[in-house]
């Protein structure tokens, strides 16, 4: 087997192969981004296999091409690249119509990244892998302040121009905490408190920043600061493993991880805060520094019930290290204790108000399928839950796959600590929502940050099992850089998950109609509003979406929604007070100003 692989060598020199390989799983990848439809079986037997089929063609022309002798000397081999590229060229372009920047952009950096990873791969001389720690540090300020403002910039201009993804649940955020600085701890006007859904007590430690900035952009900011901010635990953890300067790339990987950035334009929702407290947990684990673990490991369960999955498979994998007592029992006993805690105020507050279907699914669901329809003993519910779960349904196959085509497949399987995103890959599976594995949504942070840890053990494993290949020629850290820009590629590749939400428009004059009505109503009178508009009013103690309102002082209506006007309750305890353009106010009849206090 060696001395066939030997003869090959001869013939492909294993580093063109190197370079050939990474960069068609890239292109492949984009190709299965790019092309993504809602109609997956489809997909895979049309516009995925024709790709494929296309790039194995251009792949058996290189081959030949590397085989050929007299073409074999040449030291131009950046140019195979360029063919490879030609047909995502031709993809991006393919119409005037079908034209999409979007996805053109993020290939430009990819085919930069691929040079880089050319370079490093065919520079003759020993490259000095050692990194300048003072310089990297610099770096890594630069990245994480680019970052946050970027990022930020972003997301307050979305916000500014009324067009932020799920404002429904962005003015329920913003509301328990203008209640909570008011003396109501954790209230909302739409089921009662908080505490009905989720036990979030890590809330309270955000609750003095919105007390000097009560504004809704607080909170947003707060949770890009801490994704920016997460960086840091994240580098600590790669320099630990790796320590060599495959740190930054992979830093920037994580950043830019689609279940990760995603997050820069979501609702405040707890576990948007979750990744900086997660990898710092995971970082002193594996320093074994006792305190400072349990201390953030305290916080993470604190911000939300589910995390106490987490503290129990730290015990486990604190077993699986053969570490002490302390290390495996106590995690153990904090994640029991915290989950049976946080059911018991759970349920004591649902019973005190109504829960949230959509936000408490895994209470009402189960109790629905467990307790209220259970007539078949203790199978039926339970096959109840798995076939109305998105185990039963193809769909979920998309984002498994873009999990795993972002870092290049193999990396994340090889790495202990992706053992660690279980319980929250297990919750998501489970569920009957098919928005659980949506990169937009929150409910990947926890398994993102140790897949994307596993991966760093991953790239350590491979290198070292390559680097002993004398055929390679290549040391075991140049491997680990040169993987590291290879994962960076495919991350960067899956960026049209997420590019599309940093767009807006802004319609000035519709944005100065809303503003202009909400003039006429007191800041502490409640109201009926359309979705859109639902953060810019949600300070205050009580207002409710077009067509779930219960009587509100006021009711604003945009008349181009049909829908909503038609679902929204106006009879004749309501006067017209403010009527332009679109945008209608009504206000309640037989009510002064001087009533409101």
């Amino acid at each position: 087997m060696n001395s066939r692989l030997k003869e090959l060598t001869k013939l492909v020199p294993a580093k063109h192969l190197i370079f050939i390989m990474p960069l068609w799983f890239v292109i492949f990848d984009f190709l299965l981004s790019a092309s993504f439809t809602n109609n997956l079986l489809r997909f895979i037997f049309g516009n995925y296999f024709l790709s494929s089929f296309l790039l194995f063609l251009i792949f058996c022309l290189l081959i030949f091409i590397f085989i050929s002798p007299g073409l074999i000397q040449k030291k131009h081999n950046l140019a195979y690249s360029l063919i490879i590229l030609l047909p995502i060229i031709l993809l991006s372009f393919w119409s005037v119509q079908k034209t999409n920047i979007t996805i053109l952009m993020p290939f430009l950096v990819v085919f930069a990244t691929q040079i880089v990873f050319y370079k490093i791969l065919f520079y003759r001389k020993n490259l000095n892998m050692e990194s300048d720690p003072r310089k990297e540090k610099i770096a890594l300020l630069i990245i994480i302040i680019l970052y946050f403002f970027i990022f930020s910039y972003i997301s307050i201009c979305i916000f500014d121009a009324l067009d932020f993804f799920n404002p429904k649940d962005f003015g329920l955020f913003n509301q328990i905490f203008w209640n909570t600085i008011h003396g109501k701890l954790f209230l909302n006007s739409t089921y009662g408190s908080h505490f009905a859904c989720h036990n979030s007590l890590f809330f309270l430690l955000l609750v003095p920043f919105y007390y000097l900035f009560p504004h809704p952009l607080t909170l947003l900011v707060l949770k890009i600061m801490l994704l920016s901010l997460s960086a840091i635990p994240f580098y600590l953890i790669t320099k630990d493993i790796l320590k060599q300067t495959s740190a930054l790339p992979l830093v920037v990987t994580f950043l830019l991880f689609p279940y990760i950035v995603g997050q820069n334009f979501t609702p405040p929702h707890e576990m948007g805060y979750a990744p900086f407290f997660i990898l710092f947990t995971f970082y002193f684990f594996q320093k074994k520094k006792i305190i400072p673990f349990f201390i953030f490991l305290l916080i993470t369960v604190s911000i939300k019930e589910t995390l106490a999955f987490l503290a129990v498979m730290f015990g486990c994998y604190a077993f699986l290290k053969k570490r002490g007592i302390v290390w495996i029992a106590y995690p153990i006993l904090i994640g029991i204790t915290w989950f049976i805690a946080s059911m018991g105020i759970i349920n004591y507050f649902q019973e005190l108000y109504q829960p949230h279907s959509d936000s408490a699914w895994y209470f009402v669901y189960l109790k629905k399928i467990f307790l209220i329809e259970n007539n078949g003993g203790p199978l039926t519910p339970i096959a109840q839950l798995l076939l109305n779960s998105n185990i039963a349904h193809w769909h979920i196959l998309k984002p498994i796959l873009l999990f795993f085509f972002s870092l290049g497949l193999l990396p994340a399987l090889l790495g202990s600590a992706t053992i660690l995103g279980l319980p929250e890959l297990m919750i998501n599976l489970l569920a009957c929502n098919s928005n659980m594995f949506s990169p937009i949504w929150h409910y990947n942070t926890t398994l993102s940050c140790f897949i994307l840890i596993g991966t760093i053990q991953g790239i350590k494993k491979i290198s070292y099992f390559a680097s002993n290949k004398k055929y390679l020629q290549l040391t075991e850290h140049k491997l680990q850089l040169l993987l590291s820009i290879f994962i960076l590629s495919c991350t960067i590749v899956q960026s049209y998950t997420w590019l599309e939400h940093g767009k807006c428009k802004r319609d000035t004059a519709y944005i100065k109609e809303v503003k202009e009505a909400l003039s006429f109503v007191p800041l502490n009178a409640s109201i009926s509003v359309p979705v859109r508009i639902a953060i810019i009013v949600s300070s205050r103690e009580k207002y409710s979406i077009a067509g779930t309102d219960s009587g509100e002082d006021y009711v604003l209506i945009d008349s181009l929604d049909t829908e909503k006007k038609l679902k929204t309750n106006i009879d004749f305890n309501y006067n017209e007070i403010y009527r332009k353009e679109s945008i209608i106010l009504y206000k309640i009849k037989n009510k002064k100003s001087e009533d409101y206090p």
